[in-house]
């Protein structure tokens, strides 16, 4: 049994091209204590603290509490089951540097906007979020359920929403050069002060194969199908990906003993 207690302190300075957002600068600043209690069976994570994000030439953004409870219990050698809860203040500057650089602090996934809107705005949003996680994994057949729900209420914008979605997701190492994977996702978002129902189906399938200890070859094909209440906003969208892929052991350090 391990267990750590600590008090963190984390700042993220975003600056943008002129142009490119409504401010050049914003200061995100996360404060937060963290609870961890981990043995080999189980572990429980808690985070609690606030939020706050300066505009630098904009109006003030009012922070929020931050918190976070992650439990995880191993049903047998192969299987796990976990549980996530959060409640926390989160911005839509973060959200769009968050595919560029990575944190330490608890994050919630970003939103998205809507079709013909921009986030530029820099928005608050209160984002509530529950996630029942169940993976099982052999070492070479391995699959994930995932079921969550989440309501997002947004500061200034009106297109509060709630959420339901679950996905599934499997992997099979046929050999040590190839391994297969397929996923399939399903969600509902619906808006409560506009009109408006969005219910996305998403299937994928991927094989990566590994010529040799240099070359990789991986192909993906997906199929997305939207279907809304709103006239013009339902699509259907197919696509075929093949990636080859080189990498060099050059750069590796290898002891001449």
């Amino acid at each position: 049994m391990q267990t750590k207690v600590s008090l963190n302190y984390e700042a993220a300075r975003m600056y943008f091209e002129p142009g490119a957002q409504v401010l050049a600068k914003v200061l995100r600043e996360d404060w937060f204590g963290r609870f961890e209690n981990r043995s080999s069976v189980n572990s429980t994570a808690i985070d609690v603290g606030t939020s706050r994000v300066t505009q630098y030439g904009g109006p003030p953004l009012k922070g929020s509490r931050l918190a976070r409870l992650t439990l995880s219990e191993a049903l047998s050698s192969q299987s796990t089951l976990r549980l996530a809860l959060s409640d926390q203040i989160s911005d839509i500057y973060t959200d769009l540097i968050a595919g560029a650089t990575s944190s330490t602090a608890p994050r919630d996934a970003g939103v998205l906007a809507l079709p013909g809107t921009t986030f530029a705005s820099g928005d608050l949003y209160h984002s509530k979020r529950g996630d029942l996680i169940y993976v099982n994994n052999d070492g070479r057949f391995g699959y994930t359920l995932q079921a969550y729900g989440r309501r997002v209420d947004f500061e200034n914008l009106d297109q509060d929403y709630q959420e339901k979605a679950g996905t599934f997701s499997w992997t099979w190492g046929y050999s040590g050069a190839m391994r297969l994977s397929a996923s399939t996702a399903y969600s509902k978002r619906t808006f409560e002060s506009i009109d408006r129902q969005d219910t996305d189906r998403i299937y994928g399938v991927s094989g990566t194969y590994r010529v040799n200890g240099n070359v990789t070859v991986t192909m993906d094909m997906g199929h997305i199908v939207r279907q809304s209440t709103v006239p013009l906003s339902s699509y259907v969208d197919n696509r075929v990906g093949l990636v080859l892929g080189y990498s060099s052991s050059f750069t590796d350090v290898r002891s001449r003993r």
